[in-house]
């Protein structure tokens, strides 16, 4: 109890709503996804990538193809097939300035 007679919870122990939400947030797996770089239809690369749900894993994935020298990429999560994203081979990116 304080000098003026209020009382005062000062426990570190969160209360049981808390804990439990806590728990459950911070106990909870993230999805792994695996994603393979193809050439053609052999696999050259492969890199994991950890995602809260499919359309996340294959926006990562994405992203990933991108900075990557490959023009496909396709995203597993264990034995099932999440979607395959390729890149048009005649896809050329211009910077600016006038192509003669």
């Amino acid at each position: 109890m304080s000098a003026d007679g209020m009382s005062f919870d000062v426990s570190l122990t969160p209360p049981e709503s808390l804990a439990v939400v806590s728990r459950a947030r911070w106990g909870a797996k993230v999805p792994r996804y695996r994603c393979y770089f193809l050439a053609g239809e052999s696999i050259k690369a492969a890199e994991n990538i950890d995602a809260s749900d499919d359309a996340g894993a294959l926006l990562e994935a994405e992203k990933l193809l991108l900075r990557s020298d490959f023009l496909a990429i396709e995203v597993w999560q264990e034995k099932s097939f999440i979607g395959r994203l390729s890149i048009a081979p005649d896809l050329k990116v211009i910077f600016g300035g006038k192509s003669d």
